[in-house]
């Protein structure tokens, strides 16, 4: 199935749970929550105190954009644009987006082209919650794919779990999602086409991704043409490798036969940072597209720690978060800009 010519420009997608959008550095502050449930940022105080150490005209430019910051949860992490640099201090389970430098009305944040948003990043992405996706779209019109992956582990889904995620995709379309990352399995490995295509039905005509599921795959490039008879205008992919820079081979064949048919667009993914795009950038001269989470780790604000109890996966505890890293994805963006 063919698809529209595309832009040469190339293109920068995130995908990530802690969006930081602010097209400066990030200072974070602690909100309340109104009525509503969304918390405004009133109490600037504890930017210079309490061993979070902030210059004052850092403090200044944070009170002069704190009425357009909207908070998620009872303390919240304020990502707000200010022209001096701050410590970035983060509270436990919370997401916060600035509102006044989003660039409402110019479809972008900054300098990406598109995000793409889950929750459970650290299990490889799952559905995202609707009231993260509403405020979002409260702060800016930006392009936002949503994952739709209701659990972590295989792409072999039983008809209770395809009913659900039909319904998750018509719920945050209605809540302002402009397209979805699918994909579904069959045991041997071939791309579900019959499952796939009801959740490409229940998008209603959005945009569509299909995920990493071609990763896994039993032939990467036969599960390409699959999505593109489909109508799956991006496919995301590693190259089926644990990193983009080990699956060139496999990436080269897909952009080959993306070049060939006119078909979907080979979002690169796993391991992207401004380096790697311009180590690509030789291998893979067709490149365009590129997907990144810029994540960095941030040490919890937990004085107290209970070692030995964990919440999660394996490896991991409750003492780190990971947050998108505001350089890491400039940077990106500046290889690319360089590039073109």
């Amino acid at each position: 199935m063919g698809h529209q010519p595309r832009q040469t420009r190339l293109n920068l997608f995130i995908g990530v749970i802690h969006l930081c959008l602010s097209p400066f550095c990030t200072v974070g502050i602690r909100g309340q929550v109104d009525e509503e449930g969304f918390g405004r940022c009133p109490e600037l105080a504890d930017l210079g105190n309490g061993g979070h150490d902030a210059d004052q005209s850092a403090v200044q430019a944070v009170k002069e954009d704190a009425d357009s910051c909207v908070g998620l949860g009872d303390r919240c992490r304020c990502v707000c644009s200010c022209r001096s640099h701050a410590q970035v201090f983060i509270a436990q389970n919370c997401l916060l987006i600035g509102g006044g430098k989003l660039n409402k009305g110019q479809g972008r944040i900054g300098v990406i082209g598109r995000l793409e948003l889950c929750s459970a990043l650290l299990a490889g992405g799952l559905t995202p919650y609707t009231e993260l996706l509403r405020q979002i779209r409260h702060e800016s019109d930006v392009a936002v794919r949503c994952l739709i992956r209701p659990r972590a582990g295989d792409f072999l889904y039983m008809p209770e779990e395809i009913e659900m995620m039909c319904a998750q995709i018509t719920e945050l379309r209605s809540a302002g999602a402009n397209g979805f990352v699918i994909g579904c399995l069959n045991p041997d490995g071939t791309l579900d086409c019959t499952a796939t295509a009801r959740l490409a039905k229940a998008a209603n005509g959005a945009g569509l991704t299909l995920h990493r599921a071609i990763d896994v795959s039993a032939d990467p490039l036969q599960t390409y043409r699959d999505a593109a008879a489909l109508g799956i205008d991006t496919v995301l992919t590693s190259g089926a490798a644990a990193s983009c820079v080990q699956g060139v081979d496999v990436l080269c064949s897909l952009l080959a036969e993306r070049d060939r048919t006119n078909g979907p667009e080979v979002l690169i993914g796993a391991g992207v940072n401004a380096g790697v795009i311009r180590q690509l950038s030789a291998a893979l001269p067709g490149a365009r597209a590129y997907h990144m989470s810029g994540k960095v780790e941030l040490e919890s604000r937990m004085v107290f720690r209970r070692e030995g109890v964990p919440m999660g996966l394996p490896g991991l505890d409750e003492w780190h978060i990971q947050q998108t890293d505001t350089a890491s994805v400039r940077a990106a963006r500046q290889v690319l800009d360089d590039l073109a």
